[in-house]
């Protein structure tokens, strides 16, 4: 287990996910990294806390570290994370060279739906056609 999560491109991600869902793996972490002992404890309570880029920008740059820690806390507590599950999460949708249909009043929807999926484009061109829009994905 410590191999996969030493080659694991999602690790900063896992992490994130693991001091928000457990108290245990929090003080692991602290006692990992004191340094961003606050930014750690921010990120468990506020999803939205900019202390989360520093908690990833230190898991990324602490990558052997913070792997070792983490294989081990999981192999000690039997915990199973299912890697392909968070993977797919984080994984981009491809949206290039597709074409969508939206309207003016469900545009925010469909921004929204797009942040959901995690769609991934250069650019999109839109092309109104009476009250409908299409989109143009590049």
């Amino acid at each position: 287990m410590k191999e996969q999560l030493v080659n694991f491109g999602f690790l900063s991600k896992l992490i994130l996910e693991q001091i928000e869902q457990s108290e245990a793996f929090r003080n692991m972490l602290i006692s990992v990294a004191p340094e961003i002992a606050s930014d750690i404890q921010s990120a468990a309570v506020n999803p939205t806390c900019s202390c989360r880029t520093a908690v990833e920008v230190y898991v990324n740059n602490n990558r052997d570290k913070v792997a070792t820690a983490a294989a081990a806390f999981f192999l000690d507590n039997t915990i199973f994370i299912d890697l392909q599950e968070v993977r797919a999460r984080y994984i981009p949708t491809d949206y290039t060279g597709r074409v969508a249909t939206t309207t003016i009043a469900e545009w925010p929807k469909f921004v929204k739906a797009l942040k959901k999926e995690r769609a991934a484009y250069k650019t999109i061109s839109l092309l109104p056609q009476g009250d409908a829009l299409l989109v143009f994905f590049a």
